[in-house]
This record gives structure tokens, C-alpha cells and sequence, in this order.
């Protein structure tokens, strides 16, 4: 029917199914007797490997209170036809049915892009003009039966506080379901504060994966039948009404498979992400440098100017403002950006001669400027003030506001959006930032009368209003860089992937053994140069007394690098660390521009500091790379790590960021026999870049 690459949608007339096929992953479907839509197969061909070889349909609907498949089979659906066409440089395949009583049309979606063993899936559901309010509620993404393995899945944020007990943010964890057993994962808030909405099953030579494309609400289950595992992705609690003439489209998910083990995921979701979620748009890391942990919101005009002088004579590529620009901010202490919140003033007192002569400061230094925003959020006191948020406006559960001081604004409510829209366009037509860090640190499942939405679908209508708003900033400053941040890393998922360019992970960015572990977890599924953290040089921690402070800036360079020092006082020795350290990221960088994250050891940090951990940024397409490697304390003082991905017959030169030129070798004997690296008396953190050599 058509095709885009090695992404292609055929049909087989005869048999009355479509096969939808994308990077070695096929997916046929195809309609039975009773014109019921179902997966027929689902084949991994590169590894021979059939997933699923029994037909089973893949969703179901509940309108009205009726759950159903998407079948004629007592039903009142009737099938209305396939169609398959180029789609954001992929393609799609549209399998209609129409619900002549409900005046309604379903449609089930499925896309594929190059070079991604992925299927993307939705559903779409459209009422006729003047139709009666159709209820849609049970909302589902998928729902497959695969081959039992291993079920593996990466934990969220779990918290926010430093003194959290037992925290497992950010790592992997899996369970081995026996017959009977079943596993949920699940968030009823953000997406990630409790586990990233995505699972692996691993087979030992292949992994199939699956995910959400959502920022709220979402659960996965996971049940063992006799030779199978039972998977399915659904949005719970969530009742929604379409109005006549109206159109819902459900949240998009994905599911796919890659030869190999958890390693490969990465780079299997690559052409997925960058060409079906982001459309192409490029992410680059730059060197950032952020206001919060050194200044709080004790921030002023002076201050700002002298640091965006100092750090861009290190080398700092992007100044970020943080919180603390507008008025009353900081009246409650050295971190309050409570007060003040939702005026959208910039403080005069402050900033005299405003914060564009900030972005005009960055610039003439040649560094971007980014600021600091919290849309969603208003201090209780500013509420009902002429031309502020409206009380009526305010997210509530059961009549109860987020926090006694502030409170969350309803992104369901179309009132709400316009008035942010209205300041957040304001504040960028005055001040030009390049980057904005859109900021959220409440949540709460609104299920207030008045507003645009039910009392059992607030959460659903939140993340489509955030949605809308993330879209506007897109079409309105289409250079515009946008930080997701959410408590730390409470929502970072491939739905918002979408519509920023970097993602805070965890607000706890110290010690740095920490920042790797979350970097170890999360660019198993997510482009390392999408994570952001800082090097902290912090008053509890302050790096000029770090046994090895070269480590401790080395452990945030394979995501983004950020920093958070306070230039006045520190000390020239450490400065000149991060003018190197710097200079050697931006050396490298271009291979983390498209670079995929394989894990060679396990997630940091190694049972009883005993062990050492490694990470390879492989870019796939010019095959360099780049090697991390750190001893920990008790380790063994030398380590053999063998690459992968590399071309077998290309030359590569070997660079070590400490001991220069290391020689040549073969990417095949590299692969087979590795690189050992002996711990000596300098650093732990070493370094190596491989490039091929002409």
C-alpha cells in the first residue's frame, strides 16, 4: 500500500489483513469472520522469534457504559474500510468503523517509522454534528499476549525528599512471573512518580517493550497464563464525554521488538522518538548553568550580570535564571518562590532595568538565556487580584486546594489556558528568552463542578490542557527551547518528549554516584542528551574538599552538562576544572548528539561500592563513541569492558581524556576483546573517545 524506508504497510486482499512492518518488527492485522479487528501476527524478523502467532484483538471500548470489541459481532459497529498513507515521514494505517446508532466513527491507528522496530497506536472517536454526548470511559492503549521472559521496568522519582527511605528512583527493577502471577505498575498522578510508563519482556536474545506516550494517569498489568504473558496498557479512571461534533483522541502508546537484550532498546526507540514523537526536531545539549542551588531566590540584576560574565569565560553555553524573578519572591526565606507566584511581574527593585537586559547580557557573550516558569501553580494571595487567576479557576479534589498557600490551576479549563497563554506570551515578547525551564511542583486530580471537564476525567483533561499549552509555545517560538521539570523527575515519559528539548531528573543532584545511577536507568529508554544534571558544587558538599572532584564533574558528561556553583569564591583550580571539562564535552559532544546509551556493567552503585560502572554512548550512525568508566571505592583495580555497535572492519583512534592517544584497533576486536582500564592514582572517572579513522 505504501512505504517510507524500510517502513512499509502492505495488504493482502485475499486474506482481508494488513501487515504494518518497521525496522525487522511485523504486525498484521486483519479482520475474522465477524469483522472483528485483530492482531494475527506480531513476527521479530531478525530473530525468527513470533510473539504472537493466535489472533487477539488489541483494545477494546466503553461508550455508554458498553464495553466492546471493535467487532460487528453483537455489536452496532459496522467496519468502514483500512487506508494506508506517508505519515511524519513514516507510515499510517487507519482501520474505521462507524457506530451508525451513536453517530459516532472509531478509529484505530497504527504508524511505524524508519530505522524503529516500533508500532505507535490510538484511537480516535468522532460524533456527528448535532449527535447526542457520547461517554467514553476504560480508555486502553493496548492489550497483548506475548511469550513469557523476564518483565523488566524502570522505577520513578519515588519521592522527592533527600531523607526518602529506601529510594529507587530511576532503577531498574524485574520479576520472573511465575504460572498465576500477575504485576502492576501504575501512576494516578504525573507519569514517573512512582515508575516510568514503560515494560520490557526479555527473552534472553530479543526484548519486546511497550509504553505510554502520557503525562498522567496511566497503569500497566502484567498476568501469567498458561505460556503466555497477558500485557495491557490502559488509562484508568477515566470518564470523559464527546459532545456532537466532537472528536476525542486517546493517548498514543507504542509497542515493539529488538534483537538482543535491554541494551539495544535504546537505539531500537530512537527513529521512533526522534522521527514519530518529535518530529524531526533535533535535541542538542548545551552547557548549562542554573541560579538555584547557589542562590535560591536571592537573585538581583548585579548578581546575574557578574555570573553570566564568569561562566561564559568557562565556557557556559546556556544561563539559566531560576526561580525567583518576580515580585515577593524570597519574603519567606532563601528558597521561597511560593510568595509572589502568578503575579507574572518581574521584580523592579531587583531587575531595574528588566530581564531582557539579562538575555542581552547572555547574548553579547555569546550564551543563550533561559528563565524560569511555573504556569500551573499561584500563590493563594494573588488569587482574585484585578487581572490574576480567578478563584473559580483553582484545581480541587473534593474542595480541597493543593497546599495551604497555593494552589494548582485547572489546565482543563479553557479560560485557564488563555490567561497563561496571555502572560506567558507577554513575558516572552518583553524579555526574548531562548530557553524556558517550565516548572511544576503540585499535582492534584481535579474533580471540581464548573470547569471544562467531568468530575472522573481532571487528570486526563490536565495533561491534554498542558498539551495545548506546550503546543502553543511550539507553533508561536518554534526555536524556543523548552526544560520540563515536575517536583524533579515526576513526569518525564515519551509524551512530553514531544514538546521539550531537556528533562530535569532529580532535584537530589548529589553526591554524583546518584546522578549516574539515574542516568544509567533512564537512557536505557530515553536519548541521553534529553537528561539534564548539574555538577553541584554545594555548601553540605563543596567540591574543592571532593577526594576526586575530576569524578565528580565526569559523572553528569554523558547526559546533559549542567553546573550550580557560585562563582565568587570558588576557588581558581576548581574553575579551571570547569573550563576542561567543559572544553572536553564539547570535543566530544557531537557523538552524544545522536548517541545511544548501552550499559556495560550494572546500574550504579555496585553492590558494597565492590564493582566498577561503564557506560558507552554509541552513535549509531557514524559508529564513534564514547566509554565511561568509574572505579568504585573497593573495586578491583582494573576492568575489561567490551564495546558494541561498533563496525566491525573501521579503525578507530582511542583517546583517553587523562592520558592522550592510546593507538588504533579494530571495532571487531574491540567488540570481542574489549579495552582494559587500570585504576591508577589520578581519577576514577575515565574517559575514552573513539573515532573511526578515515
Amino acid at each position: 500500500m505504501v512505504s517510507q524506508g524500510d517502513a512499509a504497510i502492505s495488504q493482502d486482499t485475499t486474506s482481508s489483513t494488513w501487515t504494518i512492518s518497521g525496522a525487522g518488527l511485523a504486525v498484521t492485522l486483519g479482520l475474522d469472520p465477524s469483522q472483528s479487528l485483530v492482531v494475527r501476527r506480531v513476527e521479530n524478523r531478525h530473530t525468527g522469534r513470533i510473539l504472537i502467532d493466535a489472533p487477539q484483538p488489541d483494545t477494546q471500548l466503553t461508550l455508554n457504559g458498553q464495553t466492546f470489541a471493535l467487532t460487528e459481532a453483537g455489536t452496532a459497529l459496522r467496519y468502514a474500510g483500512a487506508r494506508g498513507v506517508m505519515w511524519h515521514g513514516g507510515v499510517h494505517l487507519t482501520i474505521g468503523y462507524t457506530a451508525q446508532a451513536l453517530h459516532a466513527t472509531i478509529v484505530r491507528h497504527y504508524a511505524s517509522y524508519p530505522a524503529s522496530p516500533v508500532i505507535e497506536t490510538w484511537t480516535t472517536i468522532q460524533t456527528a454534528d448535532g449527535a447526542d454526548p457520547l461517554v467514553v470511559s476504560s480508555l486502553v492503549g493496548w492489550q497483548l499476549s506475548v511469550s513469557p521472559g523476564m518483565v523488566r521496568w524502570i522505577n520513578g522519582l519515588r519521592g522527592d525528599a533527600p531523607d526518602t527511605p529506601n529510594d529507587e528512583a530511576f532503577s531498574f527493577d524485574q520479576r520472573d512471573l511465575a504460572l498465576g502471577d500477575s504485576l502492576d505498575l501504575a501512576a494516578y498522578g504525573r507519569s514517573s512518580e512512582r515508575v516510568v510508563p514503560f515494560v520490557m519482556v526479555d527473552h534472553g536474545a530479543d526484548v519486546w517493550f511497550g509504553g505510554a506516550q502520557w503525562s498522567g494517569a496511566w497503569h500497566i498489568s502484567a498476568a501469567r497464563t498458561d505460556g503466555r504473558i497477558a500485557l495491557s496498557l490502559e488509562y484508568p479512571d477515566v470518564t470523559t464525554t464527546v459532545p456532537g461534533g466532537g472528536v476525542l483522541e486517546m493517548p498514543h502508546s507504542f509497542f515493539g521488538s529488538v534483537q538482543g537484550d535491554r541494551s539495544a532498546v535504546s537505539h531500537a526507540l530512537r527513529g521512533f522518538l526522534m522521527t514519530g514523537v518529535r518530529l524531526g526536531r533535533p535535541m542538542t545539549p548545551l552547557v548549562t548553568y542554573n541560579t538555584w542551588y547557589q542562590y535560591g531566590v536571592r537573585i538581583d540584576e548585579p548578581t546575574l550580570l557578574d555570573e553570566i560574565d564568569r561562566t561564559a569565560a568557562l565556557g557556559v553555553e546556556l544561563f539559566v535564571a531560576d526561580a525567583g524573578w518576580y515580585t515577593g519572591a524570597g519574603r519567606l526565606g532563601f528558597y521561597d518562590f511560593d510568595t509572589g507566584l502568578g503575579t507574572w511581574t518581574v521584580d523592579a527593585a531587583r531587575f531595574p532595568s528588566g530581564l531582557a537586559a539579562l538575555v542581552d547580557a547572555a547574548h553579547s557573550r555569546g550564551m543563550k538565556f533561559g528563565l524560569w516558569v511555573e504556569p500551573g501553580r499561584v500563590s493563594l494571595d494573588t488569587v482574585g487580584l484585578d487581572g490574576l487567576a480567578r478563584p473559580e479557576w483553582l484545581a480541587q479534589h473534593d474542595g480541597f486546594n493543593v497546599a495551604p498557600t497555593t494552589a494548582e490551576l485547572c489546565y482543563g479549563t479553557r479560560a485557564v489556558r488563555d490567561w497563561i497563554r496571555q502572560k506567558l506570551f507577554a513575558l516572552i515578547d518583553t524579555v526574548h528568552p531562548d530557553y524556558l525551564k517550565w516548572d511544576n511542583n503540585a499535582w492534584v486530580n481535579c474533580n471540581r463542578t464548573g470547569h471544562d471537564h467531568g468530575t472522573d476525567d481532571g487528570n486526563f483533561a490536565q495533561v491534554r490542557g498542558l498539551y495545548d499549552l506546550l503546543q502553543s509555545l511550539r507553533d508561536r517560538y518554534p526555536d524556543l527551547l523548552i526544560e520540563t521539570v515536575a517536583d524533579g523527575g515526576s513526569r518525564i515519559d515519551f509524551g512530553v518528549l514531544k514538546y521539550s528539548d531537556v528533562t530535569w531528573m532529580d532535584d537530589r543532584t548529589s553526591p554524583p554516584i546518584r546522578v549516574r545511577h539515574n542516568l544509567e536507568g533512564l537512557s536505557t529508554i530515553l536519548p541521553p542528551n534529553y537528561l539534564l544534571s548539574f555538577v553541584l558544587d554545594a555548601r553540605d558538599r563543596p567540591l574543592s574538599e571532593s577526594s576526586d572532584p575530576i569524578a565528580d564533574i565526569r559523572s553528569t558528561m554523558f547526559g546533559v552538562l549542567g553546573f550550580a556553583f557560585r562563582s565568587p569564591g570558588t576557588r581558581s583550580w576548581l574553575s579551571d576544572l570547569f573550563r576542561e571539562a567543559i572544553a572536553d564535552y564539547v570535543q566530544f559532544r557531537d557523538i552524544l548528539t545522536s548517541a545511544d546509551a548501552i550499559l556495560l556493567t550494572g546500574q550504579a552503585p555496585a553492590p558494597d561500592d565492590s564493582g566498577w560502572d561503564a557506560v558507552e554512548a554509541l552513535n549509531g550512525s557514524t559508529g564513534e563513541a564514547v566509554l565511561f568508566a568509574f572505579h568504585q571505592q573497593e573495586a578491583n583495580d582494573r576492568v575489561s569492558l567490551r564495546l558494541r555497535g561498533l563496525r566491525p572492519d573501521a579503525s578507530y583512534s582511542v583517546t583517553s581524556l587523562d592520558s592522550g592517544d592510546l593507538g588504533t584497533s579494530r571495532g571487531d576486536d574491540l567488540m570481542a576483546n574489549g579495552i582494559e582500564i587500570v585504576q591508577g592514582s589520578g581519577t576514577q572517572a575515565h574517559v575514552l573517545v573513539l573515532r573511526v579513522v578515515p
